[in-house]
């Protein structure tokens, strides 16, 4: 698995999670963590959100966050809009409305619909 890709390790993860939901929820979570370490985005936020709610990996808003933030940066519309409303509401990130907006403009700019939808509800 060395020259694994980034993509290759999370179709793995996904595939471990569909044959074999929570019973193989470790062995999915290996090729995840691989994953990420490779700079997948959207592996990123899966784990960020496992580590939100402890499936499969110690719960710890920490790492949540720090996760989440990750697939952010690179880009993840889903992720910013989450990193958003956890500013919003205090989930794992303090409570801060200004960067709940940028992570919202950000996210929307990039075509996050719910993001949008979200900036229509403020401004109404």
């Amino acid at each position: 698995m060395k020259c694994a890709s980034s993509r290759h390790l999370y179709e793995l993860f996904l595939y471990f999670q569909q044959r074999g939901g929570n019973g193989d929820i470790e062995r999915s979570v290996i090729y995840l963590r691989g994953a990420v370490e490779r700079g997948h985005a959207e592996g990123a936020l899966v784990l960020g959100l496992l580590h939100l709610k402890g499936t499969g990996v110690e719960q710890s808003n920490k790492k949540a966050s720090e996760f989440l933030m990750r697939s952010a940066s690179q880009g993840n519309d889903q992720a910013q809009f989450h990193v958003g409303e956890w500013y919003d509401s205090g989930i794992a990130l303090p409570s801060d409305a200004a960067k709940a907006v940028q992570y919202w403009l950000t996210a929307a700019q990039n075509g996050n619909e719910a993001a949008t939808e979200r900036l229509e509800s403020l401004a109404d």
